[in-house]
């Protein structure tokens, strides 16, 4: 990115970042009422599923997508009208995952201990306090009441719309649009120092803290049981026409946007890119081992970060909400939180190091990248999976697993295989596709010797849009899933068998 310094890149994602996650308030407010207001339980979900798509679309997909569009407006001539198009166009992508992330995080947030009648009581004592104890109070129960659910989401959502590198890097035509994780990076690919590249990712590593603060202050203090889906009924209220007519449309424009134009338009080109890869033995044999390396990595790191998360919050590193669990919580998650990127040149600079340098062209740094990386994502679809399931029904299905009468206790197993093990395969299922698609910790990371799957589909989706490009795209898309059903079909198996 030559003739663009890093602090100008810091500055437009900066402002990106605040624009976009501020305007993102006001699709979350909506979705907010739409859900709560919501009685069907199919329905709810139904919304939930449609507004969180954007957060399981992985990016470099996204990117790879929309690089032609902004190809063709670099060549329109106007550089202005390049600037503005290509940054709203890179903005309402970015919107669209921010938003995704905060209705996620709406259902995972603690109840609010904080109610209306305090507030109002609140109010009440105006005058018999002094003014600056009242404004202080005032402050304190707003923080933890109200408006502690907007903060938090903003917090989070600004730590992922700031750390974005895929879809920018591919997209990027003409130095725009313009991140700060695009310029580091590609300041590391052209060699340049290691020591400067950590240097200067301290400005913002310092920024992603301060988004951080929010989230991690108000949280700190919160109780430890966490609402779930459940939550979002807490407190109905008549959301109206108005915000439905607006929940439908944001819908149908970010399935429009990132599902149903990239599967429309790429679909039968890849089917044809498949058959001509496999119409060649060599080819056919050098993706296949690339995908499955790739998937090899993701489906370790996933099971790896999944048993971390689920010790986390049974307690193995202290009680339940107390202070010594928090701070573990927070310290293992932590690294993870401040990106791929700011992690990736850490754990570089860590196995350069003289007690670990043995470790430094080995497997080992790029998987432990991977776990950190998922550790965020880990904890809160475990937490998430354990508020959901309904402990009660899982205990009875349990009781009937151990009838002795064979075919209830085939019912009872099977009951019990589809109440927890197929939750949380299709957590993992999610937590793979996100590792899979990780291009940052993979190209820092891997060894020589190694190339996973998703460093070459980098590496080529900048020069053209071929069938083959697409078939391989496909492919790799493809694995996760095929190792999900897989994994389905294992765990019933021998739930059906077990005696």
């Amino acid at each position: 990115m030559a003739g663009i310094t890093l602090a100008t890149a810091i500055f437009w994602s900066l402002v990106r970042t605040l624009i976009v996650c501020t305007l993102a308030l006001i699709p979350l407010a909506g979705f907010r009422r739409l859900l709560s207001d919501e009685r069907s339980v199919s329905r709810r979900r139904f919304w939930l599923a449609v507004v969180t798509v954007p957060f399981f679309v992985p990016e470099l997909l996204t990117g790879f997508q929309y690089r032609l569009t902004a190809a063709s407006l670099a060549a329109a001539g106007d550089s202005a009208a390049h600037l503005v198009l290509t940054e709203l166009l890179y903005g309402t992508l970015l919107l669209l995952r921010a938003v995704a992330v905060g209705v996620l995080l709406q259902g995972l947030l603690p109840a609010s201990g904080v109610t209306s009648a305090s507030l109002h009581t609140w109010q009440l004592l105006r005058g018999t306090v002094t003014r600056w104890d009242w404004w202080r109070g005032w402050l304190r129960l707003n923080l933890g009441g109200r408006w502690r659910a907007g903060l938090t989401c903003w917090s989070l959502m600004a730590i992922v719309t700031f750390q974005e590198f895929e879809t920018a890097a591919l997209m990027q035509i003409d130095r725009h649009p313009m991140t700060w994780t695009v310029w580091l990076f590609d300041a590391q690919a052209a060699m340049q120092p290691l020591a400067e590249s950590l240097r200067m990712s301290l400005v913002p590593l310092g920024l992603e803290l301060l988004f951080l603060m929010p989230c991690a202050a108000l949280l700190w203090k919160s109780p430890s049981k966490f609402g779930g889906e459940q939550e979002l009924q807490r407190c109905p209220q008549k959301s109206g026409w108005i915000a439905g007519w607006f929940c439908g449309i944001y819908a149908v424009i970010a399935a429009g946007l990132l599902v149903i134009t990239p599967v429309w338009q790429s679909l039968l080109p890849a089917m044809y890119g498949l058959v001509w890869i496999f119409s060649d033995a060599r080819l056919a044999l050098q993706s296949i081992q690339q995908v499955l390396v790739s998937a090899g990595f993701s489906v370790t790191a996933t099971a790896i970060s999944l048993g971390v998360c689920w010790q986390l919050q049974s307690g193995a590193s202290g009680p339940p909400g107390s202070t010594r669990q928090r701070l573990v919580t927070m310290v293992l998650l932590m690294p993870g939180l401040l990106g791929p990127l700011v992690l990736s040149l850490s754990l570089l600079s860590l196995f350069q190091w003289g007690v670990f340098h043995w470790m430094y062209d080995t497997w080992l740094p790029m998987l432990l990248g991977q776990v950190l990386v998922l550790l965020p994502r880990a904890y809160a679809i475990s937490l998430f999976l354990r508020t959901v399931t309904d402990q009660e029904s899982l205990y009875l299905a349990r009781l009937v697993g151990s009838s002795g009468v064979a075919g209830v206790r085939r019912s009872g197993r099977a009951l019990v295989w589809r109440l927890r093990d197929v939750r949380w395969l299709l957590g993992g299922l999610l937590l793979t596709q996100w590792c899979f698609w990780d291009v940052t910790v993979a190209s820092s990371l891997r060894p020589v010797s190694l190339e996973p799957a998703v460093t070459r589909l980098y590496n080529e989706m900048h020069f053209a849009r071929t069938e083959a490009l697409l078939g391989l795209s496909f492919l790799a898309a493809l694995t996760p899933l095929l190792v999900w059903v897989f994994a389905l079909a294992v765990t019933y198996l021998i739930a059906a068998r077990r005696q």
